[in-house]
């Protein structure tokens, strides 16, 4: 199908995946809890706070700048080894790239190069968590194209905000592209439609796990650190003062009118404990050419190792159409 016939897709949300029973859920995995220097930031900010707001609000935002970098797991190093690794330049330092290729095409078959598709990760991820991705779109005859962001993975930094993000992105574009589409999660997802609004074209998103706007972010972020009242409110107005004041509009994604003919597919899990399912809803309800399917029992990560999850993307990006039916209230 080609790009253009987007538009005549049914565009109504879409039913889950898959619902899982409370009882069928895997056991949540023993994770450390925080280190004391990580239970000590909500009081030493509290405290701050009530010194001066404004020191405060410069504190939290260094701390909402400053991601921190995670170990790959082995699922990840098989599939991270088999990458032609490169380094592209970007406005925030060079960043780290991986292209797999097509894989090779026997005699009988017709498969295509359908071109590049870039994997977004979310923040304090990196390239392989969206690993599964790889070999499915390979076989479609994709070429899946990863990155490390800024200040993650082997990238160079060790800040990131999401102008850098979406420059990024840009520029792997450029030198990986034309992209035939992109792949994201999470806060990997707002840079991707920032991108996408700001030059690289309506190039097919599929969004898993990601929120639309800044504000949900902001606030969860600022009372996690212990910003009252004052200190939310001094974040908030030196947030405008860099960004613009009219930056909670400009990036609520689902209103951006530049991002209104992208077509997008938007996978969010009813159970996802760090973006709210409602934030993708919101995003379904406003954005004329985006899709919504529904999982359950996948949380925030796992969304991204689950083989119908995984398969919609491509059909998706296929031009195929989805499971199509009307999402559950």
């Amino acid at each position: 199908m080609h790009k253009s016939d987007y538009s005549r897709l049914p565009l109504e949300p879409i039913a889950p995946l898959r619902r899982v029973p409370p009882t069928a859920r895997p056991k949540k995995s023993r994770t450390p809890g925080p280190s004391l220097a990580e239970r000590a930031i909500p009081l030493g900010v509290s405290t701050l706070a009530a010194a001066s707001p404004r020191w405060a609000a410069r504190a939290a935002l260094a701390l909402w700048q400053t991601p921190r970098r995670h170990e790959r797991p082995a699922r990840e190093l098989e599939v991270d080894g088999r990458a032609k690794q490169e380094r592209v330049k970007t406005p925030a330092g060079e960043v780290a790239t991986y292209a797999w290729d097509p894989g090779p095409v026997l005699p009988w078959e017709q498969r295509q190069d359908r071109g590049p598709v870039l994997l977004v990760h979310g923040w304090e991820g990196r390239a392989s968590q969206l690993g599964a991705f790889v070999d499915p779109l390979r076989q479609a005859g994709f070429r899946p194209i990863g990155l490390d962001a800024p200040a993650h993975g082997r990238s160079d930094g060790r800040t990131l905000d999401l102008l850098q993000f979406m420059a990024a992105i840009q520029a792997v574009a450029r030198h990986h592209g034309p992209l035939a589409g992109i792949v994201a999660h999470s806060f990997g997802g707002a840079a991707s439609v920032g991108a996408v609004s700001h030059g690289l074209g309506a190039v097919p998103l599929v969004l898993i796990g990601s929120a639309g706007r800044l504000e949900p972010g902001v606030e969860g972020f600022t009372k996690m650190i212990g910003l009252g009242h004052d200190g939310r409110a001094a974040f908030r107005a030196l947030l405008e003062s860099r960004y613009g004041v009219d930056l909670w509009e400009r990036y609520d994604l689902g209103r951006a009118n530049r991002a209104a003919d992208v077509p997008a597919l938007l996978i969010h899990d009813l159970d996802d404990p760090e973006v709210p399912f409602t934030e993708a809803t919101r995003m379904a309800a406003i954005w004329p050419a985006a899709r919504l399917i529904a999982t359950a029992g996948l949380g925030h990560r796992r969304i991204l190792r689950d083989p119908p999850v995984i398969e919609e993307s491509i059909n998706f990006l296929l031009g195929q159409p989805t499971s199509g039916r009307t999402l559950a209230a």
